[in-house]
């Protein structure tokens, strides 16, 4: 997927999306892609001052709640944050078979484009799916069932 082919198009104007993590590094990144193609963007933060500042920089439709996941390890980074927002910018703007996870097509889907990929047993996990899925309900308002 080349990025420039869908920037100037506002193909996301009338979705909200819920970005955790979203103040810095890839989900920062991922909030001002997912922006510019028109989308609300709601960005899930820890510290409401460093939302507050994120949110000023992506500067379109955005708002901001508290939400602390507890601490987890982030896998290590092998490419940059902004590379790596173009594996969700995909997801969202692709029509991807039900239960498709995208990542970078390079050796070991750390580094690349944007490709399906596989996943983790655990990423089907249906008590945490459900923890998910009703947290981004109660966030975003809109309710869809499963």
């Amino acid at each position: 997927m080349d990025g420039r082919a869908v920037a100037d198009q506002q193909i996301l104007e009338g979705r909200r999306i819920l970005i955790t993590g979203a103040n810095k590094g890839l989900g920062f990144e991922t909030a001002k892609a997912l922006a510019a193609l028109g989308a609300e963007i709601i960005l899930a933060v820890r510290d409401p001052a460093k939302g507050e500042a994120a949110a000023s920089q992506i500067g379109r439709k955005t708002r901001i709640v508290m939400l602390d996941l507890a601490v987890l390890s982030s896998p290590f980074m092998a490419q940059s944050c902004a590379r790596a927002a173009l594996n969700p910018v995909f997801a969202a703007t692709h029509d991807l078979p039900g239960g498709s996870y995208v990542g970078p097509d390079g050796p070991g889907e750390r580094k690349g484009l944007p490709c399906l990929a596989a996943r983790r047993r655990a990423a089907s996990d249906p008590v945490a799916t459900q923890r998910l899925w009703a947290l981004s309900e109660e966030m975003t308002g809109v309710s869809f069932p499963l």
